[in-house]
């Protein structure tokens, strides 16, 4: 995890709407500083590409993630991530 001095870096995965507005506004506050929103990614053939390009700490995963099921994205994003909270 990081540092005291640096926040959590946070990856949001998931299809625009309102819930993917909720983290970002949560994670957007000026009164959090624990967490850094590094990037909101809407899930393609390039996840895992997009995800390692952010290095996080945490993955936020909407249930929402296009055709695919959320558990098979939850799988591999473990499998190329296992030091990140999913």
């Amino acid at each position: 995890m990081s540092s005291a001095n640096n926040p959590t870096r946070v990856v949001a995965i998931g299809e625009s709407g309102s819930t993917q507005q909720q983290i970002i506004t949560a994670l957007s506050s000026s009164s959090q500083v624990e967490f850094e929103l590094t990037d909101v990614i809407v899930p393609t053939e390039n996840l895992v590409l997009d995800v390692r390009n952010n290095n996080p700490e945490i993955l936020i995963v909407d249930h929402h993630v296009g055709e695919e099921s959320v558990l098979d994205v939850i799988d591999t994003l473990s499998l190329q991530f296992p030091d990140a909270a999913i």
